[in-house]
């Protein structure tokens, strides 16, 4: 939900592994929760390494939603690709190794695969009103 007067101008970038389910419903959320952003969305680690190395236009967010380990290990192995952005992570799980792994790409803000999205989604929310007066 936007603020009277304000508009909300932030680029999104969400990976999900393939076209899945999940990916979609977190898309949805996305476009619902900011329906000025401009998103973008990736589905292999070769295509968001590409776009990451590109420009950075309006300081974007980065939702990573990781499907397993060994996902998350391969954003792991492009994480100096993602120093510059803001990060939301959604982990497959809540055990201690995936989390451990998952901090080593500093997110902003963690979830999880098993829920609605709503969390993510009113934390992107805040994220991009905070930018539009950066």
């Amino acid at each position: 939900m936007e603020k009277q007067g304000m508009r909300s101008f932030s680029n999104i970038i969400i990976y999900s592994k393939g076209a899945n389910g999940a990916g979609s419903k977190l898309q949805e959320t996305v476009k619902t929760v900011l329906p000025g952003a401009h998103l973008e969305a990736f589905h292999t680690i070769p295509d968001l390494s590409q776009r990451l190395q590109g420009p950075a236009f309006n300081f974007p967010i980065v939702v990573l939603l990781v499907t397993n380990r060994e996902d998350l290990e391969s954003i792991i192995a492009i994480q100096d690709l993602l120093f510059d952005f803001r990060i939301v992570l959604i982990l497959p799980d809540k055990e201690d190794d995936m989390m451990a792994l998952g901090h080593i790409l500093r997110p902003r803000f963690v979830s999880y695969r098993d829920s609605s999205f709503q969390d993510v989604g009113a934390v992107l929310n805040k994220m991009a009103n905070r930018s539009a007066y950066s």
